[in-house]
């Protein structure tokens, strides 16, 4: 009887010809997988422009790395006018331990490598759901456990300090106060806050609706603090469209000029609210946390604030809402039968 020589069988040829034709179109369109795979997550899973753009140039660094094609202070940077085009098929653990080396080496941090890691995870579980490549060699891949970051939080004193720094009457000071309560009322993000339309702030129920992360709509609280000065802010945003000679715009909140504003715009008046009132580097973020820091402090459970803050993983809002020890220690004290015993 002849035995067939490995790989002669028609099922070995079949499967043969599957790969070589796999592998001619990993290499012929690698860019265009990356397109296919940037508009499926922006699509299907709803990511931030942002998140896609990131992603976009991660992969492209990665695919620099394969390539060899090193340039510029930090190698394999991204080159806006050239795309490697990679054979995404011959992608191993050992090449993709590589990069993570090759970016340890290069001083990124454990959370840019995170990031990057992510994003190629992702793009070859696409490809290979996709039967463009036979599994996900990234899988195979274990990275580094990021330590926790604790963002900073203002004390509770300090937030009223910094809200309470514009005083004045004019545009600008009435604006930004309005802007400070709502974040530090809501904890929401700043790019939420910047898509607010008046149509969206109902005064009568005291509450928000925003698109945050994710594409999730929600409808948020306002304390009566912030329904004062977003009150007073429509009506100084009234008249300086008037001024302008503008029509009415769906933004509620307006730069100078009477257009939506930015989000740098929310950065640089939190930023210069905090210095003048000596509280240091301070960012919308900030205040997102210390809003989730403080209603924990004052026994808010954290359900409730993983809900107020849209999380979608409770551990996720357990990073954003800790407490110091010393308050532990007063909680333990106050609480546990024997803890005031000696």
């Amino acid at each position: 009887m002849q035995i067939s020589a490995p790989g002669r069988t028609k099922a070995g040829l079949r499967e043969t010809f599957r790969v070589t034709l796999c592998r001619e179109i990993v290499v012929r369109k690698s860019s265009e997988l990356l397109g296919q795979f940037l508009q499926h997550i922006q699509g299907a899973q709803h990511v931030s422009e942002k998140t896609v753009e990131a992603y976009r140039r991660d992969l492209i660094q990665f695919f620099n790395y394969l390539e060899g094609d090193w340039s510029g202070r930090i190698p394999c940077q991204v080159v806006e006018d050239h795309f490697p085009e990679t054979d995404i098929s011959e992608v191993d653990e050992l090449r993709i331990r590589g990069f993570l080396s090759y970016l340890h080496e290069s001083g990124s941090s454990s959370q840019t490598v995170q990031r990057k890691m992510s994003a190629i995870r992702s793009m070859l579980r696409y490809l290979a759901a996709g039967g463009l490549i036979p599994s996900n060699p990234a899988d195979r891949v274990r990275t580094m456990k990021m330590g926790r970051h604790l963002p900073r939080a203002l004390s509770q004193e300090g937030a009223e300090q910094l809200i309470e720094s514009p005083e004045e009457n004019e545009f600008c000071q009435v604006r930004d106060r309005a802007i400070l309560e709502t974040l530090y009322s809501t904890g929401m993000r700043v790019t939420p806050l910047t898509r607010i339309n008046v149509a969206d702030y109902d005064s009568r129920v005291g509450s928000v609706r925003i698109v945050s992360k994710g594409s999730k709509e929600q409808i948020l609280p306002l304390g009566q603090c912030a329904l004062q000065a977003l009150d007073e802010y429509r009506k100084v945003r009234s008249n300086l469209l008037k001024q302008l000679g503008k029509p009415e715009v769906d933004a509620l909140f307006l730069n100078r000029v009477g257009e939506r504003i930015t989000q740098r715009n929310v950065q640089r008046l939190t930023r210069k609210w905090a210095l003048k009132t000596g509280l240091g580097s301070v960012t919308p973020h900030t205040l997102r946390h210390s809003f989730a820091t403080h209603l924990l402090e004052n026994g808010a459970d954290l359900r409730s604030i993983q809900e107020l803050l849209g999380h979608s993983s409770l551990s996720t809002t357990q990073k954003y809402t800790h407490l110091s020890l010393k308050q532990i220690r007063e909680v333990y004290q106050k609480s546990h039968p024997r803890a005031g015993r000696r």
